[in-house]
């Protein structure tokens, strides 16, 4: 299990590349951009992962910006 916390800009195709060419079985992503994610989660798809469980975060109530915690998984 590998966990993840990418600036806004989110994940490299190399790192996700990496990620499946190890084997990693599940990828944790902690996300402070929605475009980003998404995007990240369809490249994902590409090496086998699917996107399990998303969960949103409000760690600033006072603020607009809500994290998210989601689960990749091999299939």
């Amino acid at each position: 299990m590998v966990f993840v916390d990418p600036p806004k800009k989110g994940l490299s195709k190399g790192f996700i590349n990496t990620l499946a060419q190890m084997g990693v079985k599940k990828v944790v992503y902690v996300s402070a951009s929605p475009a980003t994610l998404v995007r990240d989660i369809k490249e994902a798809s590409k090496y086998g992962y699917h996107c399990d469980h998303i969960t949103p975060i409000d760690l600033a109530p006072q603020k607009s910006e809500i994290k998210s915690v989601t689960l990749l998984q091999l299939k």
